[in-house]
């Protein structure tokens, strides 16, 4: 070995770090699509006050 070279430690795997697969995370429900659309003003603007109240009166089942 030439005194060039010099031996590469894997820091990483000598490490206390733990791996975590983010899909173990996912919910077990299925996903249901929500579109806010509707509540906005206009279809395009959210109206923090208005939107908070439509939300509250939603039916959520």
């Amino acid at each position: 070995m030439n005194s060039d070279e010099t031996i590469l430690v894997n820091k990483v795997a000598q490490s206390a770090l733990i791996t975590i697969k983010p899909e173990d995370f996912l919910p077990k429900e299925t996903i249901k699509p929500f579109d806010i659309k509707q509540f906005l003003f206009r279809e395009l603007l959210l109206k923090e006050l208005d939107f908070r109240a439509a939300m509250k009166a939603l039916d959520w089942k």
